[in-house]
């Protein structure tokens, strides 16, 4: 059989050249609520969209599957999130809410924390009264016919 790998490059339009994806995985969702992840670390976007920012087989074998990697993905998403500025229950409420679509939909897919500055110059937020505003988003893209 043959190893099948996912390559991350960076987007083509260059426009997010150096910023950083602070946490990326790669997570499998099998039949019955098992899955697997990888955990790549962080990943600095370059304005080369041929350069290869990482390589990662998607590859899960059946025993890697487990009902437990649930509560570790989930463990290592609201460490990230608390880490990029969101308090421990607000984390763990939107972890809530991708409780289907994120845990337990079957499929591959690759789930990463978008960097403030492109949440910032892509979907601007203005408040009339001073505040501090805190945005933490996770990108997902499904990954078919891996």
């Amino acid at each position: 059989m043959q190893t099948r790998q996912v390559t991350l490059l960076s987007p083509t339009d260059s426009s997010g050249a150096g910023l950083t994806l602070p946490s990326v995985w790669l997570v499998r969702v099998g039949p019955n609520g098992r899955l697997a992840f990888k955990e790549l670390g962080a990943l600095t976007l370059t304005a080369d969209p041929e350069a290869v920012l990482a390589e990662v087989s998607a590859d899960f074998p059946d025993q890697t599957l487990s009902a437990e990697n649930v509560g570790r993905l989930r463990g290592s998403l609201r460490e990230a999130l608390v880490a990029n500025g969101l308090f421990p229950d607000e984390a763990e409420a939107m972890l809530n809410t991708w409780q289907h679509a994120y845990f337990q939909r079957e499929g591959t897919r690759l789930m990463f924390i978008v960097p403030r500055a492109w949440v910032d110059a892509h979907l601007p937020l203005t408040i009339s009264a001073p505040a501090e505003i805190v945005r933490v988003f996770i990108g997902r893209i499904d990954l078919y016919g891996i």
